[in-house]
């Protein structure tokens, strides 16, 4: 079956037996993103042990008030927030998680008054994809259906037989 938001929406849109996974579900809102003009691209986010084969698939999106990448994740409904309830992107949280900053998903329709409180609630989802940000796997095309060529990016002291990776800075950076 392609990947693309129409063939998965047929394929499992009010169909109880017929789900999803959470590549599926991101590239859904990838393309609902890209369809009313907001910049999205599909992430991977991986665990290190090359025994932990569960890795997990979240979207980021340019956001232009804040101008800086945000993630969202569709599957768990959520997006991260620091201290200061700023959203969040794939390599802050990473950041901060490793530099033992506060951070937290906030699911939608949480009330972000007392963010420690949702941070203990959320536990289970925070250490689930802090346990899966060791690297990162980025589409290279804004694009309708699955790009074909990722971009990889890894810890620099991480041991890895790939050779062209990309830049922190160019993750960061907008799109174009």
């Amino acid at each position: 079956m392609p990947i693309n938001a129409l063939d998965l929406l047929e394929y499992s849109l009010d169909i109880k037996n017929q789900g999803i996974n959470c590549k599926n579900k991101a590239q859904i809102l990838n393309e609902m993103c890209l369809s009313i003009g907001i910049y999205s691209r599909k992430v991977w986010i991986m665990p290190y042990s090359q025994y932990d084969r569960d890795c997990h698939v979240v979207n980021e999106i340019w956001d232009t008030s804040l101008n800086k990448w945000v993630m969202l994740d569709i599957t768990n409904n959520t997006y991260w927030v620091d201290k200061n309830k700023t959203p969040l992107s794939v390599l802050e949280i990473r950041e901060k998680a490793a530099l033992r900053e506060f951070c937290t998903p906030i699911e939608v329709g949480d009330n972000t008054k007392d963010l420690q409180k949702l941070k203990n609630k959320n536990i289970d989802n925070f250490l689930y994809i802090v346990k899966n940000m060791v690297y990162m796997e980025y589409c290279t095309e804004y694009t309708v259906g699955e790009s074909k060529t990722y971009y990889l990016l890894f810890p620099q002291n991480m041991p890895t037989e790939y050779e062209l990776l990309i830049s922190k800075r160019s993750i960061e950076s907008p799109p174009v």
